[in-house]
C-alpha cells in the first residue's frame, strides 16, 4: 500500500511540475543575422473592393478635410505607404463579377449609376480605372486588376487591357488619352475572375466551364499585351471538393497562367487559441496547392 501511495504521489508531483512548467512564459528570440530565405514583396499585398466604405469614404472622400485636391484621402495614402503594401487588387472581390469597367471611365457626371448585385446599394462609378491608378501611384503601390468572368465577356476583358496598356493609336488607348491619361497604365497583374467556384458568385461555374472561358479570355488578353501576368481563380469554396477544382483548373490552364489564387477566410473568434490555429489550416492549403502545381 505504501508503495502504491508513493507511486501516486510521485505521479501527482510530476503532473504539478509539468503544469507549472507549461505556465511559464515562452521566449521568442529573433536572430536577424541568420538568413533562411527571401520574402517576395508581393506577399505584402492588399485588396480594395467597392464594399462598405472601402472605396467611397475610404480611399476616395472629396468631402473630407483629410482629402487632397483630387479627393483621395491623404491619411489612407500615408498609412498605405507606412505599411509597405506592395500591390493592391481592384475592383473586387464579388463586386467584380457584376462590374463593367467602361461604366467607370470618362466624364464622372456622365457615368451611369448601377445596382450593386454583389453587396446591394448603388454604385456611382465615380472611382473607376483612371482614378484607382491615380490612388495607387500616390500610395506607391502596384495595381492588380481583376476582370469580370461572371457577367463579363471576352471582348470586355481584352478591351480593358488595351485601354490600360497600349500606348496610343488604337480605339481604347486613344480613349484613355482623351480621358486624361496620356501615358499607358501598364497594369502587369490581371486576375481571371473572382471565386468562380462559389455558388454565391454571379456567373458561378464548374471547374471545366471556368477553365474554358478563362483560357479564351487569357488568349485574347495576352494577344493585346504579351507581358501581362495572369492569375487563375483558385479554390474558395471549401464545402465542396476544392482539390478537384484546383486540379482541373491547373490541368487545363497550366500553359495559360502565371499564378493561381487561393482564398481562405479566418473569422474573428473569442477563443484566441482556436483563432491562431487558422494559420496551420492556411499552411496546409498552401502546401496542397503547391504540390498540385508540381
Amino acid at each position: 500500500m505504501m508503495k502504491r501511495k508513493l507511486l501516486l504521489w510521485t505521479t501527482a508531483l510530476t503532473l504539478i511540475c509539468a503544469y507549472a512548467t507549461a505556465q511559464e512564459n515562452a521566449v521568442i528570440k529573433i536572430d536577424t543575422d541568420r538568413t533562411i530565405g527571401s520574402v517576395d514583396p508581393r506577399l505584402f499585398g492588399s485588396f480594395s473592393e467597392h464594399l462598405g466604405q472601402g472605396i467611397y469614404g475610404g480611399i476616395y472622400d472629396p468631402g473630407s478635410s483629410q482629402s487632397d485636391e483630387e479627393g483621395f484621402r491623404k491619411d489612407v495614402i500615408a498609412h498605405t505607404r507606412d505599411l509597405g503594401i506592395s500591390v493592391i487588387r481592384w475592383p473586387g472581390g464579388n463586386f467584380v463579377s457584376g462590374y463593367h469597367w467602361e461604366d467607370g471611365i470618362g466624364d464622372p457626371a456622365q457615368r451611369p449609376t448601377r445596382i450593386d448585385l454583389a453587396w446591394g446599394g448603388r454604385e456611382s462609378n465615380r472611382v473607376g480605372t483612371d482614378e484607382f491608378v491615380k490612388f495607387a501611384r500616390k500610395a506607391g503601390v502596384e495595381s492588380y486588376f481583376c476582370v469580370n468572368l461572371g457577367t463579363g465577356s471576352l471582348d470586355e476583358a481584352r478591351n480593358w487591357v488595351e485601354y490600360c496598356n497600349v500606348d496610343k493609336g488604337t480605339y481604347y488607348s486613344d480613349l484613355r488619352r482623351k480621358n486624361g491619361s496620356e501615358e499607358a497604365h501598364k497594369i502587369i497583374y490581371w486576375g481571371l475572375g473572382n471565386e468562380v467556384d462559389g455558388p454565391w458568385q454571379m456567373g458561378h461555374k464548374s471547374p471545366e466551364e471556368y477553365a474554358k472561358v478563362a483560357i479564351e479570355t487569357a488568349k485574347l488578353m495576352r494577344w493585346i499585351d504579351g507581358d501581362i501576368k495572369l492569375v487563375a481563380s483558385g479554390s474558395s469554396n471549401y464545402s465542396a471538393d476544392w482539390n478537384l477544382w484546383n486540379r482541373t483548373v491547373l490541368d487545363q490552364m497550366y500553359n495559360y497562367i502565371d499564378y493561381i489564387s487561393l482564398h481562405h477566410y479566418s473569422h474573428n473568434n473569442s477563443d484566441y487559441l482556436t483563432y491562431l490555429t487558422n494559420t496551420i489550416e492556411v499552411e496546409d492549403y498552401i502546401r496542397i496547392v503547391e504540390q498540385q502545381i508540381k
